[in-house]
C-alpha cells in the first residue's frame, strides 16, 4: 500500500513539474507565500551567517531560491523525491550564479541518510511534505537528526480547516465531513490523499 501511494504521489508531481511554479502568479499563493517569508526570514535572520540549510522535500527550488536571493552566504540542500520537480529546478538555477551555493538530490526523506547527520543549521520543509507522506512522525524524526546542535527545523503543514473549508466552498459538503473523521482529503480530484494537521 505505502509503494502504490508512493508512485501516486510522484506521478501526481511528474505531472505538475513544468507549471508548478505558476503559483507565484496566483493572488492567493503571493499572499500565502508574503505570509510564510515573514514567518520563515524571522528565523533565517537568527541564523549564522553562513548557515547551510536543507529545503526538505523543495521541489521546483522557488523557497531555496527566495533564501539564497537574500542571504547571499547561505548554502542549500534540495532534497526531493520528484526527478521531474528537480529537473525544474536544475533549469532555474543553471540560470543563476547559485551553482557553487545548491546541491540538488534526489531521494525519499523517510529513508535514513547519515550523509546528513548533524550537517544542516536550518531544516524546513513546506505544505507537501507532511501532507504527502505516509508516516509524517518518522519524517520529523529523520528531519531532526539531520540538524547540527541547536539547529532549528521549521514545517509547515496542511491545515486541516483549511481543507474542510475549501471542499464547503466548492459545496462537497460530505468530502468535509470525511475529511474532519479521518484528517486525510483532497483539495482536487488529481491529486493523491494527503493529511491534514490542526
Amino acid at each position: 500500500m505505502k509503494n502504490m501511494y508512493l508512485q501516486q504521489v510522484k506521478d501526481y508531481f511528474h505531472n505538475k513539474a513544468t507549471f508548478y511554479d505558476d503559483v507565484e502568479e496566483q493572488t492567493y499563493w503571493e499572499l500565502s507565500d508574503l505570509l510564510l517569508w515573514d514567518t520563515l526570514s524571522k528565523q533565517l535572520d537568527k541564523l549564522p551567517k553562513k548557515f547551510i540549510f536543507l529545503d526538505a522535500g523543495g521541489g521546483t527550488g522557488r523557497w531555496t531560491k527566495k533564501i539564497l536571493d537574500a542571504y547571499p552566504h547561505s548554502k542549500g540542500v534540495i532534497k526531493d523525491l520528484s526527478p521531474d520537480m528537480l529537473a525544474v529546478a536544475k533549469e532555474k538555477f543553471s540560470k543563476t550564479t547559485y551553482l557553487d551555493r545548491i546541491e540538488l538530490i534526489h531521494g525519499n526523506l523517510l529513508e535514513k541518510d547519515s550523509s546528513f547527520d548533524k550537517h544542516f543549521d536550518l531544516i524546513f520543509n513546506f505544505h507537501n511534505v507532511l501532507g504527502f507522506v505516509s508516516d509524517s512522525s518518522s519524517l520529523v524524526q529523520n528531519l531532526s537528526s539531520w540538524l547540527k546542535n541547536g539547529g532549528t527545523l521549521i514545517s509547515f503543514a496542511p491545515n486541516l480547516f483549511h481543507g474542510i473549508f475549501f471542499n464547503i466552498s466548492l459545496g462537497k459538503i460530505d468530502k468535509s465531513n470525511e475529511m474532519l473523521s479521518i484528517s486525510k482529503g483532497k483539495f482536487t480530484s488529481e491529486m493523491p490523499e494527503i493529511n491534514f494537521f490542526t
